[in-house]
């Protein structure tokens, strides 16, 4: 006996050395990291009899949300001690000088389903009645604290500083105060406080949980959150100060209400989709009250949003019987003009004086119909163009009636009227038919004065079209379009003379669309000055994995009139002009701006091929062909014969055929392309690794047979080789230097190795 009591007394007083060694740490954050989401780290923790928890180097890790919690020690006043003798109070846990950064979201690390599904519902003790927070108090501090973030750049921007937080736990009520300060200057500051009284027994917290918060800001500096969300969105960053208090009420998740306003000043704005354009705002106010309760729905008391380019009014309600939700506004244009005129691609010598667009939205019924109406009207613009007024009294009108009944949106009067162009359609979302017609040389002549308009037309446009269900397979769509004497310009060089421009469009598109698929089927037909054209495009398909479009396209072109629009454009390789009739059929692929050809057939008749100096080359007749085997199917392996080249012009003599343009890299890669004229054929090979340099000779492989002679000297079919290759350099000289470094995009990673043929 007396042994047994020296060694559990020995136990006893050893306890907080054994519960403080490393592997009995480890063990425990071990179990405690398989319920968080994330991952929790500490360098070492102890605890005594009367010394309460000391834990170093705590760190917490959640990359997918982009979180991460460090702070140097976290502590508690109540050792093993005081928690025998009072096990209900749990003391005051204190984190000093913690840093939350905040990043944008990891795209790899935890997936979905590492990430526990914790239900919000109470976790009862075994043996008690009650949850763990109704038979458990403490109290948590947080001093000193700060939130970064981190764009991904090696520095990190504060976001709040000096955070302080004083939390308190007893009986079921959580009350709370959190402060802090923002900006370079710490003028900024943010106050919360409330409490929350957390659910009883079993009860769900979506049922029972009531909250309540106030919250006031003063003078905050939006920079560092506007920075936060434009390096997980791309939106603007900016500056200014917000102003702000709010109230937020919950009695559950069922019933709660939300009021408060807010005030924006010096707001300036900049990047993301704003381009140079740099607006800048003196003041904008907000005003909200809101409620949602569990027997009485959804009710907007009152929105209101007052600044000098845009002011909007709205309130409305949604219950169990009724729907009413109003909106209107207006839009000041002469001050958005001003602040944003790159975005809305005006012309440098238009000045907007006078304008508004005025909208409105008008929603009311019951659960078994609901009609709305939309309006948007644009009243008299005055402007001014290279000191020349510019009036338009009714220059655009919008309204849409329409109407929701039985899951199905109706649509019974849709117009769209300018001085320039009109619109109108009707029908539901399984049936919808419209209709357009537009005058382009009004249309040009009134928007040049106010737009940078690079493209002009003219002529008398004539649209139909309509969208209908397909059981559950989607959407069929067809549109017919028109235009008489139709014409156009780029920056004022004719492109297109007067001709009649006629275009079919029709296909199937999914019942759900998605980025990957934007249709399963579209067929297009036009017939223009150039030439007429049929294209089939299918989408859906996959090979090696990943989705492709194929298409099959076959067509007819004027050389002589595609050739001098090439001229217009201020493309003109080496000074060559070509003229004569080409018909044309192929088949290939399309993939992230990548188009693959795998089979090309096509007849010049009359060809001939002209230079400054007079003509350089006739034929009667020439054709070119390619052909190259793809992979079909959902196959993510494809078996075939390894080909080992030892260098381009090896692997061209060994590789399949095909003709590969990749339009984000500027990239042109030919492979086996047959062309045969009367006495001669050629097999020719080029590699274009940007058009608008200099294409070296070493990538052109030309293989050049003559027919119907043997005793042609070898030396000759050298030279006619060499002379191939070199008017190929010629005609690859590039883009003009002045158009390099426009519309610039980032590409993105290199073509996969069966694009080159490797696996082919």
């Amino acid at each position: 006996m007396l042994s047994s009591a020296v060694v559990l007394a020995t136990a006893l007083f050893l306890l907080p050395v054994l519960l403080s060694l490393g592997p009995v740490v480890q063990s425990s954050l071990n179990l405690l990291n398989q319920e968080l989401a994330g991952t929790l780290q500490v360098q070492s923790c102890s605890i005594g009899w009367q010394q309460g928890l000391h834990c170093q180097g705590l760190r917490y890790e959640y990359p997918r949300q982009g979180l991460r919690l460090e702070t140097p020690g976290l502590s508690s006043d109540k050792g093993l001690l005081g928690l025998l003798a009072a096990p209900r109070y749990l003391g005051t846990f204190t984190l000093d000088q913690p840093v939350l950064t905040l990043s944008p979201p990891g795209k790899e690390g935890e997936q979905p389903s590492d990430v526990h599904d914790r239900k919000l519902t109470s976790v009862r003790i075994p043996g008690s009645g009650k949850p763990w927070w109704e038979r458990a108090a403490l109290r948590l501090a947080v001093n000193h604290g700060t939130v970064l973030v981190d764009s991904g750049d090696a520095s990190s921007r504060s976001l709040a500083t000096e955070v302080q937080l004083k939390g308190r736990l007893a009986d079921g009520i959580v009350n709370y105060a959190l402060d802090f300060l923002s900006g370079l200057d710490q003028e900024g500051s943010l106050r919360v406080e409330g409490y929350i009284n957390l659910p009883p027994s079993w009860e769900s917290l979506g049922e029972t949980l009531i909250s309540r918060a106030e919250m006031e800001i003063r003078g905050m500096d939006i920079a560092p959150f506007l920075e936060l969300t434009a390096s997980w969105s791309g939106l603007p960053q900016g500056l200014g100060r917000l102003h702000a208090s709010c109230s937020l009420h919950t009695s559950g998740l069922q019933d709660l209400a939300i009021q408060g306003t807010a005030d924006l000043h010096d707001v300036h704005l900049f990047g993301g989709a704003l381009g140079p354009d740099q607006p800048q705002l003196d003041a904008l106010h907000i005003t909200f009250d809101g409620e949602r309760t569990l027997h009485a729905g959804w009710r907007l008391n009152t929105f209101s949003l007052h600044s000098q380019p845009v002011r909007m009014e709205a309130s409305g309600l949604y219950d169990h019987a009724t729907v009413l939700f109003t909106a209107e506004g207006s839009f000041d244009l002469p001050v958005i003009a001003a602040q944003v005129p790159h975005l809305l691609a005006l012309h440098e010598k238009t000045r907007i004086k006078e304008g508004s667009i005025d909208f409105s939205l008008d929603i009311r019924g019951d659960l078994q119909e609901v009609i709305f109406q939309s309006r948007c009207r644009a009243e008299r613009i005055s402007a001014t163009y290279i000191d020349q007024p510019l009036v338009w009294e009714s220059p655009l009108s919008l309204h849409i009636d329409g109407a929701y009944r039985q899951g199905k949106v109706l649509i019974s009067d849709l117009q769209l009227y300018a001085p320039f162009f009109a619109a109108k359609g009707h029908g539901e979302q399984d049936l919808f038919s419209f209709q357009a017609s537009a005058d382009l040389d009004a249309m040009s002549a009134q928007l040049g004065q106010f737009f940078t308009l690079p493209w002009r037309g003219s002529g008398l446009l004539q649209l139909t079209g309509s969208l209908e269900a397909v059981g559950g397979d989607g959407y069929q769509f067809a549109t017919r379009t028109f235009i008489n004497d139709f014409a156009l310009t780029r920056e004022a060089v004719p492109l297109l003379p007067i001709h009649d421009f006629f275009l079919t469009l029709q296909g199937r598109l999914p019942s759900k669309l998605d980025r990957e698929q934007l249709f399963t089927k579209l067929e297009l037909e036009s017939v223009s000055w150039p030439g007429t054209l049929a294209l089939v495009l299918e989408g859906g398909q996959k090979w090696a994995g990943k989705r492709h479009t194929s298409l099959t396209a076959r067509g007819s072109m004027d050389l002589a009139r595609s050739t001098s629009i090439l001229q217009s454009l201020g493309y003109d390789p080496a000074g060559i002009s070509l003229e004569g009739d080409l018909s044309f059929t192929g088949s290939g692929s399309w993939h992230n701006r990548r188009l693959s050809l795998h089979n090309l057939s096509a007849v010049v008749e009359d060809l001939a091929v002209i230079e400054k100096k007079g003509l350089l080359h006739q034929e009667q007749q020439l054709t070119i062909e390619v052909e190259h085997r793809a992979p079909v199917g959902d196959k993510r392996v494809v078996l075939r014969e390894l080909m080992v080249a030892e260098d381009w012009q090896d692997f061209i003599d060994v590789g399949p055929a095909a003709v590969w343009i990749d339009f984000l890299r500027r990239k042109l890669h030919v492979r086996h392309l047959h062309v045969q004229e009367e006495h001669t054929s050629a097999l020719l090979a080029l590699r274009v690794e940007d058009w608008r340099e200099p294409m070296p000779l070493r990538d052109t492989v030309v293989e050049v047979r003559l027919h119907g002679t043997d005793d042609e000297p070898e030396a000759d079919i050298e030279a006619l080789q060499e002379a191939i290759r070199a008017q190929l350099a010629d005609f690859f000289q590039g883009i003009p230097s002045e158009e390099k470094g426009r519309n610039e995009i980032e590409p993105g990673p290199e073509p996969e190795k069966a694009e080159q043929g490797a696996t082919n």
